[in-house]
Formats: structure tokens, C-alpha cells, sequence
């Protein structure tokens, strides 16, 4: 049997003992049944949370490989879903044909039966002019396929490195010369020369258009040969 102090007089009371033998004081203290009350409520509250986070925890799940957006319903609020970009065509290659072969674009077809350098325009000293680079000329045939008449789109080179030259102004003075600005009624064809001032150093393409109302464009190889 233990014994301990009385909180009110001090003397030595039993463990057992209800009451001081001394002065009548009460050895425990009675618990407030409201402090009890309290206690089990923030234990509730603070296991209730505990439950709520590990839940919580177990449907983080990381998105399958397939999905690779993820479930919208776990995105963060106001995070905006990354749409893929969509697949593009395959861009269409352009038509191209070597010399003496037809080539058709648009309304128009076209058809270089010989190519060559020289340094001379013209044979005419009046028409004749020195290049810059090397006279290039193209005997050509256009013939204009639409039911209306149409214009003779514009002429132009490209050499293995892209670049690009236009016809020479020159060129359009000479005898037989194709101009841009000619007129070809519906099912007619022109045959005639077009002049390039351009280095002789590159190999060159002659494209072609289908013409001022399409939108289409072509190639034709260029392998010079000897002057006529």
C-alpha cells in the first residue's frame, strides 16, 4: 500500500483511500465528463483525415504508356489538355519530264526539243547583244489545252542549288521568240525560242507553270547540245 500527500492538508493518506482522514479532502479528482467528450471528438477528426489522405494517395496512379495525356479527371484544375499536332499530307512531287517528252500542268502543256549555249543573240547585228554570263536558249513548244484563250506563263530556271533566273528581256527581240505576254487560243501551239543569260557551270531545269489561273508547276530537265 503506497501512500502520498493530501493536496489540501499535507498529510499521509493511503493510495486506497477515498478521503483525507485529516480534513475529508477528496484523494481524486473527479473528470469532467465534457474534457472526455472533447478528447474522443479530435480523435475522430484526426483518424478521419488520416483515411482521407491515404485514399487519396492510392488513386494518384500515373497514366498508362498509351495514354500519354493522361486522365482529364487528374489534371490539375485549370491545366489545359496538350493536343497532338494532327498528321500533315504528304506534300504531292511535282511532274517532270526530259527533253522531247510532253509535259502537262494546269491548261498547258509544253515540250524543249533542243537547248543550247552561245555568245551570240542574234545573228542580226542590230538584235545581237553580248550575255552577262552565257546565252542559253530553249526551242520550246507551248500549246494552250483550256477552252479559253490564255496567256504564255512566264519562263524560268532552277539550277541544282535552287536558285532561280528568269528569262532574258532580250531574248524576246529575236526572230521566233516566245513571248510572255502572247495570246494562244484554245488548242493551239506555239513553237519558239526562250533566252536565259546564266552561268553554263550548273544544271538547270526549265520549270513551267499551268498557267496565270492554276496553280500547279513542273519541271523539264535541260541537257544542252551542240548550236544548230
Amino acid at each position: 500500500m503506497a501512500l502520498r500527500k493530501c493536496r489540501e492538508c499535507g498529510s499521509q493518506v493511503s493510495s486506497r483511500a477515498a478521503a483525507c482522514p485529516q480534513c475529508g479532502a477528496p484523494t481524486k479528482r473527479k473528470t469532467n465528463p465534457l474534457v472526455g467528450l472533447l478528447a474522443f471528438i479530435i480523435i475522430i477528426i484526426v483518424c478521419a483525415g488520416v483515411c482521407t489522405e491515404v485514399f487519396n494517395l492510392g488513386d494518384k496512379t500515373l497514366p498508362s504508356v498509351g495514354d500519354k495525356q493522361g486522365d482529364a479527371s487528374k489534371r490539375p484544375t485549370g491545366q489545359a489538355a496538350v493536343e497532338e499536332p494532327a498528321p500533315q499530307p504528304a506534300a504531292k512531287a511535282e511532274p517532270e519530264k526530259g527533253m522531247g517528252e510532253t509535259l502537262s500542268v494546269g491548261y498547258t502543256s509544253y515540250c524543249v526539243w533542243r537547248a543550247w549555249y552561245s555568245d551570240r543573240l542574234s545573228s542580226n547585228q542590230f538584235l545581237n547583244k553580248r550575255p552577262n554570263a552565257k546565252w542559253l536558249f530553249l526551242d520550246i513548244s507551248v500549246r494552250n489545252n483550256d477552252r479559253k484563250a490564255r496567256m504564255v506563263p512566264p519562263f524560268k530556271l532552277v539550277d541544282e542549288n535552287g536558285a532561280e533566273y528568269e528569262s532574258s528581256g532580250e531574248g524576246t527581240m529575236i526572230e521566233n521568240a516566245i513571248g510572255v505576254l502572247e495570246s494562244l487560243n484554245p488548242s493551239v501551239t506555239k513553237q519558239g525560242l526562250v533566252v536565259f543569260d546564266v552561268p553554263q557551270n550548273h544544271q538547270y531545269r526549265l520549270k513551267v507553270s499551268g498557267g496565270y489561273w492554276s496553280s500547279e508547276d513542273g519541271f523539264i530537265r535541260i541537257v544542252p547540245g551542240s548550236p544548230p
